[in-house]
């Protein structure tokens, strides 16, 4: 009794002082894929009880504690009624349509070098910028000045006209969007155009500026992982965040080289092919890879990230869109005066369709839909795992660990006395705990849960009377 009575009081003391497993997950979410949590313009001088409620809900995003993604949606009226010029979202919901329906190959299902030209141009508008400088950032300079003159942008030139007129289009109608907000309604609606792309929430209410950007914000494709680094961190964007937002190269094309080739062999869907790609030893037939792409697949700083992400779209796509909205917000001083418009994003599409690879022989198997069993990235193995068993392969019983600086999957065996357990589409990765030498993963009721070390000792314990 006196046992029963002990291990009753250290569960539940346990159930005090450690947080619940969602709560893990969202900090263990946080560490490995946000990175920083500065915050940018007026979100880092007021107080959280002075936020609006768009305000407080970007604060949110960005420190990990809200996401980034969104599925409200809606059918507006017509361009021209006057319910439309009564809803700011409306406008912009026929934007972002307009931009859909030019960025998304319907006979394909796959998005087009406009899609692919419309994020570049998200990222140079809302790049060329860092927090010493006063003026550029997300103002829509890039088409507003003449930065597509620069070397850096000049093969964005059409993908400009394109924008250009589109903008000239609406305001013509008495609409007062901004060329900020275009540009990065433009790139969210891009991402979306490749099929699987995430769908990220929209805030507009950024103020133009034709004011040229500052020289010397956007990276050359010969830097190395650590200059990039060294860059990114006077944007407020991690390691972690800068190979975040490097993926969406898994749809780009290098306009620079006659050929136009691609970064992965996938370059019209949205999948983390371009991570598996930047792994291997050398490029795939008909792929390109620039040199600081291949520097931070690479280097020790930013080498693990590639390996989880390429085993792990749903985490990707999360961070992604947690990352992007930050670079959204670069250089806008008044983000708590934003509105928020996700309802006006298309719909888009998840389904991922077959495509032919860039050098047209058949693809290999991506480790983005290889199971547990079969895929083993250099960080941890997911042994197989069916019903009933109680050994595992590390010999064991009852449980098997892994370094708790590895990924580690929550997952669930499907049925049948020989079944494989497959990766969870949103893997949980939990970073390095300094005061723990494991994660135990416990088998309970015919599944793998990641358990605190106490509470699998104590359970333990119990079992065993």
């Amino acid at each position: 009794m006196k046992l029963l009575a002990f291990i009753g009081l250290y569960l539940a003391g346990a159930a005090v002082a450690f947080p619940s497993i969602k709560e893990l997950k969202v900090a263990a979410w946080r560490r490995q894929f946000l990175g920083s949590t500065e915050l940018p313009g007026d979100l880092a001088t007021l107080a959280p009880g002075e936020l609006s409620s768009v305000g407080a809900e970007i604060r949110a995003i960005l420190l990990g504690q809200s996401d980034g993604q969104g599925n409200e949606g809606y059918s507006p009226p017509a361009l021209d009624s006057a319910e439309c010029r009564q809803d700011e979202c409306c406008v912009w919901k026929h934007v972002a349509d307009e931009l859909y329906g030019l960025m998304h190959d319907a006979a394909t299902g796959t998005c087009n070098d406009f899609a692919r030209g419309a994020i570049r141009m998200g990222f140079h508008d809302a790049a060329a910028w860092d927090k010493f400088s006063s003026w550029g950032g997300a103002d829509g300079s890039l088409l507003l000045s003449d930065e597509l003159l620069r070397p850096e942008n000049a093969a964005m030139a059409g993908v400009g006209a394109k924008m250009k007129g589109l903008y000239e289009g609406y305001t013509a109608h008495g609409f007062g969007i901004s060329m900020a907000d275009l540009l990065q309604c433009g790139a969210k609606v891009g991402v979306l155009a490749c099929p699987g792309g995430p769908r990220i929430r929209m805030f507009v209410g950024r103020p133009s500026d034709a004011t040229p950007a500052p020289l010397g914000r956007l990276p050359p494709a010969t830097f190395t992982a650590d200059q990039i680094i060294d860059l990114f961190a006077d944007k407020m964007v991690s390691p972690s965040g800068i190979v975040t937002l490097i993926g969406a190269h898994t749809a780009s094309r290098n306009h620079n080289v006659t050929a136009n080739p691609p970064q992965d062999a996938t370059p019209g869907r949205w999948d983390t092919d371009y991570f598996s790609e930047h792994l291997r030893p050398n490029a795939s037939t008909g792929v390109f890879r620039f040199p600081s792409d291949v520097s931070l697949a690479q280097s020790p700083r930013t080498r693990p990230l590639f390996e989880q992400f390429s085993a792990a779209k749903g985490s990707w796509d999360k961070a992604y869109a947690a990352e992007y909205i930050r670079m959204s917000l670069m250089g806008v001083k008044s983000i708590n005066t934003l509105r928020e418009c996700t309802k006006a994003m298309p719909k888009g599409d998840k389904t991922v369709p077959s495509e032919p690879p860039a050098d047209g022989n058949p693809q290999s198997p991506s480790p983005s839909h290889t199971t547990a069993t079969e895929y083993q990235s250099s960080t941890a193995t997911i042994a197989s795992f069916s019903p009933g068993e109680s050994s595992y392969p590390d010999g064991s019983r009852g449980h098997t660990t892994v370094p708790v600086n590895a990924t580690v999957y929550e997952v669930k065996p499907t049925t049948g006395a020989n079944a494989n357990a497959s990766a969870n589409a949103n893997a949980t990765h939990e970073g390095p705990d300094p005061a723990a030498k494991s994660v135990p993963i416990t088998a309970e009721a015919g599944c793998i849960k990641i358990r605190l070390s106490a509470v699998a000792a104590a359970c333990f314990l119990a079992a065993l009377l």
